[in-house]
């Protein structure tokens, strides 16, 4: 071969790059040996899509399905020599090589889950890659930390299948076959007795049946081993989804219920002044000095009681909504608290979610009920449930306090 300056050019071979794969990392080299002693069928070359022909050197351009035949020929050339290392890019734009010189691939740098492809298909170890991968295919590698991007994507969904497998992984694997086999050699061999007559061919065929049977035995359980390895991480991964799962079931549930309570207005906060909070026993039980600063009973089942026995009126059954009627024991509710506490009917309207005129409206009918009351003793009750040691209460107080009703 000459140069431009009539000076023979030199050539290039591989013993420049130091390997036969185009990646010319020794590392790959190495671990291809290995592959090849313990797994032959395993031990296989991928060509690299060679550019297609410039079109300005062409006299009919190429158009529709022979220009995206080319052009995806050009990408998958492309993103295969950006997936491996740097050196396999400027070996293959090395000027020394002949125009068409077709670089390999070793297998080992592709997913084992790609050279399956090939395998099905029916093809040699060393047949073409597939053009193109799955989509479901691409996530599986990506899971795995295998990286895509969409410069790696056809325009119709699929993938490049890409060299992408890290050499440490590879070195790794080999190093899987080599221990494997260290620990099946001497299990599976059986030393024979050789006859002196033996020729050196059959010694040479007795080596190799030897040698192929053991790095099958060596494979099969190296197979074995990531298999339980898998399945013991996918049973892990399962375990703890579920863990989860039942967690945020859970989660949801509480916080369906919360919505329905804050929706209807049920929400009772442990601290805080609010409606719903003054109807609730629970509230009432982890704040046992409410009922006394706000309303002047000793506690809420004192309250309620008498108001029970001095108006006729208990609370709700059920704590009510935003959009509840105030009951006739909230009325007389507030009266207490307007008269114990002096705080404004603007304050009282906030709390029960009404405005103050409203609010105003309904104090007023109650709290010259009260101070009737208030000229009741304490120990009165006139209820048959609240009698025992208490006297009812005196005839005239009963009319007075009824006539205030009437008037309410």
């Amino acid at each position: 071969m000459e140069g431009s300056n009539g000076k023979r050019k030199k050539g290039v071979s591989h013993t420049d790059y130091g390997t036969k794969c185009i990646c010319s990392d020794p590392r790959c080299a190495a671990a291809s040996k290995k592959i090849a002693k313990y797994e032959p069928d395993g031990d296989a070359f991928f060509s690299l899509p060679m550019n297609p022909k410039p079109e300005s050197e062409m006299v009919n351009k190429p158009t529709g399905q022979v220009k995206a035949s080319r052009d995806a020929r050009a990408k998958r050339r492309e993103r295969m020599l950006k997936a491996l290392p740097p050196a396999a890019t400027i070996r293959a734009n090395d000027p020394r090589y002949k125009k068409g010189t077709q670089f390999k691939i070793h297998a080992s740098h592709f997913p084992r889950q790609i050279r399956y492809l090939v395998e099905r298909n029916g093809s040699r170890p060393g047949a073409n890659l597939p053009l193109s991968i799955s989509v479901e295919l691409k996530n599986q590698l990506h899971s795995r930390g295998l990286a895509y991007t969409d410069a790696d994507k056809f325009d119709d969904g699929t993938f490049v299948p890409l060299p992408n497998v890290p050499i440490s992984e590879v070195e790794s694997y080999a190093g899987e076959l080599e221990e494997a086999y260290a620990d099946e050699h001497e299990d599976t061999i059986q030393p024979a007795k050789r006859q002196k007559t033996r020729s050196s061919r059959d010694e040479f065929d007795l080596r190799r049946s030897e040698h192929i049977a053991a790095g099958a035995v060596a494979r099969e359980k190296l197979a074995k081993q990531r298999e339980k390895a898998t399945a013991e991480a996918l049973q892990n991964r399962i375990d703890e989804l579920t863990s989860q799962n039942l967690k945020l079931r859970k989660r949801v549930d509480e916080l369906k219920t919360e919505l329905i309570k804050v929706k209807q207005g049920h929400e009772v906060f442990e601290y805080g002044l609010s409606r719903s909070n003054f109807l609730s026993n629970k509230w009432h039980e982890a704040n046992p000095r409410a009922a006394k600063h706000f309303f002047g009973f000793k506690d809420w089942k004192e309250t309620v009681d008498r108001l029970h026995a001095l108006f006729g009126v208990r609370p709700p059954t059920e704590i009510p909504s935003k959009t509840t009627p105030i009951s006739p024991f909230e009325k007389y509710l507030m009266g207490y608290l307007r008269v114990h506490t002096k705080i404004s009917v603007y304050t009282i309207g906030r709390i029960w979610g009404r405005d103050d005129g409203h609010v105003g409206r309904l104090i007023g009918t109650t709290v010259d009920a009260i101070g009737v009351a208030a000229k009741i003793p304490p120990n009165v009750d006139n209820t048959p449930e609240y009698a025992g040691d208490n006297e009812p209460i005196d005839a005239t107080m009963k009319e007075l306090v009824n006539k205030k009703r009437e008037r309410g």
